[in-house]
């Protein structure tokens, strides 16, 4: 979907195959399988498509896109949304959403959403079809927010937001980088549930012992 003061509304795109904004800002993947960019943490896929639409973008002589942290706040809402009712469709408050979220003054901005098993090839088919592509490839747009939320057959919801505008003063990301398959450490001995972000992680299961609750990797 794209706004613009109209919206650009690309239809949704499935990936049924076996299936970064800023170039410096990325950091290299720790032990955790999170990365950052412009200083919002990432899960492994949220990170690969970000690199995978920056370079689409750069290699095409547009400006990369920089990681807003509002705005993926945004994303990964609408992600979780659409991974709890395991429904694929467009954001009807958007337009709300982005106001509320440190694009108060935009004045183009766009959404894909899509369903699939991995970046790559959901990329693949964000690119092949022309609504998502011309998202991606719009040189109006200044700032990306990235979502991605794995259901337990491990096909995840993507949502990318793209704005022209946004206000730093929104401040840190307050949704966290729910985990999912794609990354590559899981627990291998009982943990703290407080050690783990607050969020959907399929890579995680809660028990209960005694009087408290325990999380343990996957049996």
């Amino acid at each position: 979907m794209r706004l613009s003061t109209p919206f650009r509304r690309a239809a949704a795109v499935t990936a049924f195959v076996a299936a970064l904004a800023v170039g410096a800002s990325f950091a290299a993947a720790p032990a955790s399988a999170y990365s950052t960019a412009n200083n919002v943490r990432l899960n492994a896929v949220e990170y690969r498509l970000a690199s995978l639409i920056n370079n689409a973008r750069t290699s095409r002589g547009l400006r990369a896109l920089v990681v807003a942290p509002g705005t993926t706040d945004l994303a990964r809402r609408w992600s979780m949304n659409q991974a709890q009712r395991n429904v694929l469709q467009h954001n009807p408050n958007l337009v709300y959403g982005i106001e509320h979220a440190g694009s108060a003054s935009w004045h183009s901005a766009g959404e894909n959403v899509g369903r699939g098993w991995d970046a790559d090839s959901l990329f693949t088919a964000y690119m092949n079809s022309p609504g998502h592509r011309a998202n991606i490839l719009d040189s109006s747009y200044r700032y990306l927010g990235i979502g991605w939320v794995q259901r337990p057959d491990g096909s995840g919801y993507n949502t990318q937001v793209f704005v022209d505008s946004y206000s730093g003063t929104y401040g840190h990301t307050r949704e966290p980088a729910v985990g999912g398959l794609a990354d590559t450490v899981t627990p291998t001995s009982t943990s703290s549930l407080g050690s783990f972000e607050n969020g959907w992680d399929p890579r995680v299961q809660v028990t209960r012992s005694g009087s408290g609750i325990l999380t343990g990797g996957p049996g």
